[in-house]
């Protein structure tokens, strides 16, 4: 993901638990090794030296051995954070990464994530740490309203139930009220864009 590369993990023979916890795993760590390349100026300030602890272990409380893998393969040549002169890339100098979470409801239910969730922090700060969600569902009803409330961009496509259509229009960027009668009729391949 780091490298600009597409991960796509088919999850239809896992369970919810297993969904969540993969896709939490995964988006944890994009987050904190975001978070500590932003906050270190430096390689050395990032991955640390045999004394002093780099932002990496100060933002990704992993096991050891974990941690050390991910030193070991961000202090290489070829790591996505080193640049051609071996310096610290810039967060606006890695490639974007995008976490599409399809069926979400299963991941970002309040239910789920009531006690915090890096899906939280990933959609209200994420834009400055090169870090974005996408939302697939068509139960908006069953996902997370402090998530919803961060999306910038809809696509709303047709919705059969009228408390979907309903939280369809009050969670979009824009005012899509003039398009409620559409989102009960539009035919397949048709979609509301909106977008703050």
């Amino acid at each position: 993901l780091e490298c600009g590369r597409v991960l796509d993990v088919d999850t239809t023979l896992m369970t919810e638990v297993e969904q969540f916890l993969l896709t939490t795993v995964v988006a944890r760590t994009i987050f904190a090794l975001r978070k500590a390349a932003k906050s270190s100026s430096t390689m050395e300030e990032l991955l640390g030296n045999g004394d002093t602890p780099g932002e990496i272990d100060r933002h990704l409380p992993a096991q050891d051995s974990l941690k050390n893998r991910l030193k070991e393969l961000l202090s290489s040549n070829n790591s996505p954070y080193r640049a051609a002169d071996g310096s610290l890339k810039k967060i606006t100098d890695l490639s974007a990464v995008n976490i599409v979470i399809e069926e979400a409801p299963s991941i970002l239910n309040p239910a789920r994530i009531r006690f915090g969730s890096v899906f939280r922090d990933i959609s209200r700060q994420g834009r400055k740490f090169g870090v974005g969600l996408t939302v697939v569902s068509q139960q908006i009803t069953e996902i997370d309203n402090g998530i919803l409330s961060q999306l910038n961009t809809e696509i709303s496509m047709a919705l059969g139930n009228e408390d979907e259509r309903r939280s369809a229009i009050q969670t979009a960027s824009n005012d899509i009220f003039p398009f409620r009668r559409e989102l009960q009729v539009m035919g397949v391949g048709q979609a509301i864009l909106s977008a703050s």
